[in-house]
């Protein structure tokens, strides 16, 4: 199976805990946008993501519910116009409110709504927990999305392995993924 991720990687802790979603397989191609790359290069680098041929296609970072953003935040890499290109994908959608996004742009794929990565997103949902629960959780997370990819799991599935232990993060972020299926009257699971 051929995975293409596209990695808006703004270079703090958040992004860097993604990485255990691909490193070490030997079938992905990391397009990976960093804040010291000019618009033109990560213009060039997403159409070419977005383009490549693939069985799945990872889009994330950090988003809202228009798009991923760039690395410095300043614009979206991923948005409206991309969704052409999206729709004719196996796309995984691991940004916070890429539920939205996909909602709102009739995307179908797996994706994440609001998710929490840092103790001050934990504190605006009112979840309680440490940075070490985030962490752990966190990685337990994207080592599940990894597991899924290689069992060659349905996407459909992934919502029914996501709860991966009881803590009150856990709770949320597995309580905030969507599978979209537009094409089946929105098949929403």
């Amino acid at each position: 199976m051929d995975i293409v991720v596209l990695f808006s990687n703004k270079g703090d802790d958040d992004c860097q805990r993604l990485r255990v979603l691909w490193d070490g397989l030997s079938n992905v191609t990391v397009f990976e946008l960093t804040g010291d790359m000019c618009m033109e290069d990560v213009e060039s680098a997403t159409e070419t993501a977005l383009n490549t041929p693939c069985d799945i296609l990872i889009v994330c970072g950090h988003g809202t519910p228009f798009g991923l953003l760039s690395p410095n935040w300043d614009y979206y890499v991923v948005h409206e116009y991309n969704c052409g290109v999206l729709n004719q994908r196996t796309t995984v959608g691991l940004f916070c409110h890429a539920t939205n996004f996909a909602t709102t742009n009739r995307l179908n794929g797996f994706y994440t709504d609001m998710f929490i990565s840092n103790v001050n997103e934990a504190n605006d949902y009112c979840v309680e927990c440490t940075l070490d629960e985030i962490e752990t959780q966190n990685t337990q997370f994207f080592l599940r999305v990894r597991q899924l990819i290689e069992n060659n799991t349905p996407l459909e599935n992934w919502k029914y392995y996501m709860d991966i232990d009881s803590s009150d993060v856990a709770r949320f972020n597995a309580g905030n993924v969507q599978y979209f299926n537009w094409d089946n009257e929105n098949l929403q699971i």
